[in-house]
C-alpha cells in the first residue's frame, strides 16, 4: 500500500532514506545530502511538497517526495512538471518492485493534479536507477543534467503523463518492450492490470465470460 506519511513516521522514514542511500554509496554519513534525506519532517511539512510511503504488513518499506513546479525542493522542474526526490526503498525490501510502485504513484499524482510531465534525477553511478527509469519508459534529457554542490552530476529523465498506458496482462508500459505474447494471451484470458493506472484488478469468471474491476477506474467485462 502507498499512502501519505504520518507525523509519527518522520524519524523512521528519514532513517530508511539515509540507510538506503548509504548502502548504495550515493552519499556518505555527515554529508549535506545525508542530512537532507534524514530531515523528512521538513519535506513532509513543506506546503509545496508531499511525502508518500510504501507500507507492507505494517512495516514501512519505501518512500518518495513529490515536488511540483514552484517547490523550493525542485532542481530542474519546469512549469507543468513534477519532480520527485528522496526515492528510497528499505534495503531488506529491495528487488520487490516497490521503487516502481512509488514512481507510478508519482505519475498517478501528476495525472490527478493535471501535471503534464514527471521528472527524475539520478546520479551517474547509480546504474540500477538508470535501468529502472529506462524500463519504466522514462526518456533521458541530457540538456537538463546538473551538478550538485559536492560535484556529483545528476542526470535527468522525464515521463509524459498523457501517453502512459499499461499492458493488461503484464502491467508494464505498452510503449516499452514487445507485448505480442501478451496480446495473444488476452484473447483467451481476462486482463490482470488496469490499462490506465496499472493497478491490479479484481477478476471474476462468470458464465458469460469475465469481469475485471479497478478500484479507481471501474469495471470491464468480456
Amino acid at each position: 500500500m502507498i499512502r501519505s506519511i504520518r507525523s509519527d513516521e518522520y524519524d523512521r522514514v528519514g532513517a530508511l532514506c539515509v540507510d538506503a542511500y548509504l548502502r548504495a554509496e550515493i552519499t556518505r554519513a555527515g554529508e549535506p545530502y545525508a542530512a537532507f534525506l534524514a530531515d523528512t519532517a521538513s519535506r513532509a511539512t513543506d506546503p509545496t511538497a508531499e511525502v508518500l510511503v510504501a507500507e507492507h504488513d505494517g512495516h514501512l518499506t519505501g518512500t518518495v517526495t513529490i515536488c511540483p513546479y514552484g517547490s523550493d525542493l525542485t532542481k530542474v522542474c519546469l512549469p507543468g512538471e513534477m519532480e520527485f526526490r528522496a526515492l528510497a526503498v528499505a534495503p531488506e525490501a529491495q528487488g520487490g518492485g516497490i521503487a516502481a510502485d512509488l514512481i507510478w504513484a508519482c505519475v498517478d499524482w501528476s495525472r490527478e493534479h493535471e501535471v503534464d510531465t514527471v521528472v527524475a534525477c539520478v546520479t551517474e553511478k547509480n546504474t540500477s536507477g538508470h535501468k529502472l527509469y529506462q524500463k519504466l519508459g522514462f526518456t533521458r534529457q541530457p540538456d537538463r543534467d546538473w551538478v550538485a554542490p559536492d560535484g556529483t552530476t545528476l542526470q535527468t529523465y522525464t515521463q509524459s503523463v498523457e501517453v502512459r498506458r499499461f499492458c493488461g496482462r503484464c502491467g508494464k508500459q505498452v510503449s516499452v518492450g514487445d507485448h505480442t505474447g501478451c496480446r495473444g494471451a488476452l484473447e483467451l484470458e481476462p486482463p490482470r492490470y488496469c490499462a490506465d493506472c496499472r493497478r491490479r484488478m479484481v477478476v471474476q469468471i462468470v458464465p458469460t465470460g469475465w469481469r475485471a474491476r479497478c478500484v479507481k477506474h471501474g469495471e470491464l467485462a468480456g
